[in-house]
């Protein structure tokens, strides 16, 4: 009884009796000084058997006490399996589990913290202290200096300290500022994993019995909380479904190219919570990616831009045909920083899927920055990838809609331009002016820098009209072109359209322009007989497309006829000439002789060569007569 010296002494007790509750002494009873005397032997029986009884029945108390507590613990604890079974809300569980564990845990402090695995961080989800809900620390990540509690959800093991400074000193960590005395701590395990922990902190000491309870608080809790959470990443899914579901709906009801592919990037961002988003299609031409739309705060600068095939995390997903997830883009030697640099965006997390269609890659989705600060997952793979199939189909039905609205037009355009085109052939019979029209029709739809129509003559190609040749044409317009000779005299013997991509691969080629580098070179039909080739020339390599062909060989079709008409026209009019030239000379033929025939009847009707008779000036006057007559024919 050392530790009760003083007190002894100021009591001054004449009797000490030991009260033993189990092995080892657990309190005692002091008498002073007795009246009358001292004690006897049997006041000192009476004493002990008292002592021994005392204990007994504090023994007793102590476990009645103790199964009480048990018993009122187990019922906290099936009334918390219960409540936990039916609470589906997030924060609701989370306030009754603290509601439940104060009932056996007294604690001025109490918190929650959970993993995140799409952060890789541990981040307090419930935080209570001196018995106030502090919601602004929760959603953060616990401090770098909370050893102990990282400790435990990294270990898994639970902790407890009654020396909780002292413990804190000889880890060499920093004190803690709310100065509790006792600390304890338990993890959250759900089959294999480590879903976080409970902790609490206080003045009062716990017990090795109060952790093996909070450890079955913990045990059921984490259940609670797995159940919770797949509920509600469920009901996250099943929106996203339905968000999902809408925007096929949406972007499948309309056939704007330009609105389409806005609305495609705007809902990804919207359903990943992503900070910006943007999408590329694939150049048809030049195999590389075009950058058609930018959604977030910023990129908008960068709409129209190309990058080169196979080129960045767009490539690699377009190429490989699968979804491209980075998570330190910074630290990535992939990652492009150009963009940033121009933007003054950093990009911090990526995520890039393909848009397929029918097995063929027609350009990407890439989102950056979840706006919660996560990660992108294998989830948001799915989620994404599941939006970009309608959203493929959709672009590629609102391409095809607008590639046959565009062919449409233009071909309206063309059949307006033909109509234009047949008036003004029609209106001239002038085969020089036909030629003039048809060569400046040509050049203007086909973009080439020189052309020239020629008629087809018994002594060869005859060049009629040209352009963009300067004089260097002048000496050939006079002297027809053999047919076997150069591209031009190729098709007039063919009878077939002839395209050359690279006038130096053809050997029959006869440059006129150095600058020339593809020509293409139609026959003039009628009637399926070659009257005569239109030729037009470009200083770009495989400069004339299908379409050139097209347009130019419809044109051709009509000027053909213009064509005859003009040549028709001419031989009637030369043959009128000819009429005219043989009726004027008939005539005059005629009236040469005729002359001295009515000259010399004349005379002699006159009597000057002697008198006539009534018979022969009848005779001369029937002479005289078809000679006025025939004149006057």
């Amino acid at each position: 009884l050392r530790p009760e010296q003083a007190r002894l002494r100021v009591l001054g007790p004449q009797v000490l009796a030991p009260l033993h509750c189990g092995p080892g002494l657990d309190g005692f009873v002091a008498l002073g000084q007795r009246d009358g005397g001292a004690y006897t032997g049997e006041a000192l029986r009476l004493i002990a058997a008292l002592a021994d009884q005392t204990g007994v029945a504090l023994e007793r108390a102590a476990v009645v006490n103790d199964l009480e507590r048990r018993v009122r613990d187990l019922n906290v604890i099936s009334q918390m399996s219960q409540a936990l079974s039916f609470t589906l809300a997030y924060d609701d569980l989370l306030e009754l589990l603290y509601a439940q564990t104060s009932k056996i845990l007294p604690a001025a402090h109490f918190a929650i913290a959970l993993q995140d695995p799409r952060r890789s961080t541990l981040n307090y989800a419930f935080y209570l202290d001196d018995d106030e809900r502090d919601t602004t620390l929760e959603g953060r990540t616990v401090p770098a200096a909370h050893v102990l509690e990282r400790e435990v959800a990294r270990s898994g093991a639970p902790l407890l300290f009654n020396d909780y400074p002292d413990e804190l000193k000889r880890r060499g960590l920093t004190p803690d500022p709310r100065g509790y005395a006792c600390w304890i701590a338990v993890p959250l395990i759900s089959g294999q994993d480590i879903l976080g922990l409970l902790t609490a902190a206080g003045p009062e000491s716990y017990t090795e019995d109060q952790l093996k309870i909070f450890n079955t608080v913990a045990d059921q809790a984490a259940g609670a909380l797995t159940r919770a959470r797949l509920l509600r990443e469920a009901e996250t899914r099943a929106r996203q479904l339905s968000t999902l579901n809408d925007i096929s709906l949406t972007i499948s009801s309309t056939l704007d190219l330009d609105r389409l592919l806005e609305r495609v990037v705007a809902s990804a961002v919207d359903v990943l919570g992503a900070e910006a988003g943007s999408l590329y299609l694939i150049d048809d031409e030049s195999g590389g990616y075009v950058f058609r739309v930018a959604v977030g705060p910023v990129g908008q600068e960068l709409v129209g831009t190309r990058m080169p095939p196979g080129r960045g995390f767009v490539g690699e997903a377009i190429e490989h045909g699968r979804a491209v997830i980075v998570n330190d883009a910074q630290h990535d030697p992939r990652w492009f920083k150009g963009a940033d640099e121009t933007t003054g965006f950093i990009t911090r997390n990526l995520i890039t899927v393909p848009l397929r269609f029918k097995d063929k890659a027609i350009g990407a989705i890439q989102l950056l920055n979840k706006r919660d600060g996560s990660r992108f997952t294998e989830d948001d793979q799915n989620l994404l990838a599941a939006l970009a199939a309608p959203a493929a189909i959709a672009i590629e039905n609102a391409r095809l809609f607008t590639q046959t609205d565009q062919a449409l037009a233009a071909r309206v355009e063309e059949l307006s331009i033909m109509q234009r085109i047949d008036r003004e052939l029609n209106t001239s019979l002038d085969i020089q002016r036909v030629m003039d029209l048809t060569i400046d029709w040509a050049l203007t739809r086909t973009g080439a820098i020189a052309g020239s129509v020629s008629i087809l003559t018994d002594e060869g190609l005859q060049i009629v009209a040209t352009r963009g040749y300067g004089d260097t044409v002048e000496g050939m317009q006079n002297r027809p072109i053999p047919i076997d000779r150069g591209i031009m005299g190729r098709v007039a013997r063919t009878g077939r359209i002839s395209l050359v991509r690279d006038v130096r691969q053809d050997p029959d080629y006869r440059g006129v322009l150095a600058e020339t580098r593809s020509q293409m070179t139609l026959p003039i039909l009628h009637e399926q007989r070659v009257v005569g080739v239109i030729n037009l020339e470009s200083h770009g390599l495989d400069a004339f497309s299908d379409e050139h062909i097209g347009f130019v060989t419809r044109l051709v079709d009509h000027a053909s006829i213009a064509i005859a008409n003009a040549r028709l026209y001419a031989q009637v009019a030369a043959a009128n000439v000819a009429k005219s030239d043989l009726m004027s000379f008939v005539a005059h033929e005629l009236k040469t002789p005729m002359t001295p025939i009515k000259g010399y009847t004349d005379i002699l009707l006159s009597g000057a060569v002697g008198q006539l008779s009534d018979g022969q000036r009848q005779f001369l006057n029937v002479i005289r007569n078809n000679i006025e007559r025939m004149k006057t024919i």
